[in-house]
């Protein structure tokens, strides 16, 4: 399956669902994850951690976050955490208001994060960069985060999987998808995969990247600030949505190595990649 080929630059303001549940005619996915990340850059000695979240979801579930999520974000047009004003109850309201929408909707938060104490050591020198280490940090979550969806989804239905364009990451997800999408465990009967295929979309393009961008978002300031005003106001998507409830994990340093033992080697053979 070639899934790099699938991923689109294509998007108006609600392309994604417009086009996710269409394509290909002949058994098209009944299920859609759409995913964002966030690196907490400010932790040393190693800590720094790697979030990696989205939500999935039929075509139901999305469809009412769609047509709810303008009245649950007003008066902002457009969800962004960089816009949010944490003092006050203005931002504190849209946010909860939000969240509801996205608990209600049925839609099933996943979440993917690592720190880089716990496989810096298995990767080769040449990806010990700043920027390599973020690299490999964002595919070990996004490979986790893949693997519970297509667990997650029932035995015989596909999958589809849309994230925000970031471009340091998106030469890689094609690969990822590949790798993961490719294993026995996860073809249908037919013997066609469960993975249809990656597309990458601009921030603005649809409303569906901003719940993975808030859930995302708020786990970052849990993990720097606990008890800080950022995570205090993105906290109820947390309360409605709580990390052990979530489909995941907290990749633990067993997991983190084992994805890189499974998967990293073929990964890694992407010319230029670090």
């Amino acid at each position: 399956m070639n899934c790099a080929a699938n991923l689109s630059h294509s998007g108006v303001w609600d392309d994604v669902l417009d086009l996710a549940f269409r394509i290909p005619h002949d058994h098209p996915p009944r299920w859609l994850l759409v995913f964002t990340a966030y690196l907490d850059e400010t932790a040393h000695d190693g800590q720094e951690r790697m979030f990696v979240a989205g939500f999935l979801g039929n075509q139901d579930s999305w469809k009412k976050v769609s047509e709810g999520w303008g009245a649950a974000i007003a008066p902002m047009s457009a969800l962004h955490t960089s816009k949010l004003r944490f003092k006050g109850d203005r931002h504190r309201n849209l946010v909860r208001r939000a969240s509801n929408l996205v608990t209600s909707s049925g839609v099933t938060p996943l979440i993917g994060s690592v720190r880089k104490t716990d496989y810096a050591d298995l990767v080769s020198e040449s990806w010990m960069t700043k920027e390599g280490k973020i690299f490999a940090a964002w595919i070990l979550c996004f490979t986790a985060i893949l693997v519970e969806a297509l667990k997650f989804i029932p035995e015989y239905e596909r999958l589809e999987v849309v994230f925000e364009r970031q471009a340091q990451y998106e030469r890689f997800a094609g690969v990822v998808c590949g790798v993961v999408g490719e294993m026995p465990e996860f073809a249908l009967p037919n013997g066609r995969p469960k993975l249809i295929g990656c597309r990458s979309v601009d921030k603005d393009s649809t409303q569906l990247t901003q719940p993975a961008d808030l859930l995302a978002f708020a786990l970052l300031q849990r993990e720097k600030a606990p008890d800080g005003l950022k995570a205090n106001v993105t906290g109820s998507i947390l309360i409605a949505n709580p990390p052990e409830a979530m489909v995941g994990a907290l990749l633990g340093r067993d997991m983190a190595r084992q994805i890189i033992r499974d998967t990293f080697t073929e990964v890694m053979n992407i010319e230029g990649s670090a």
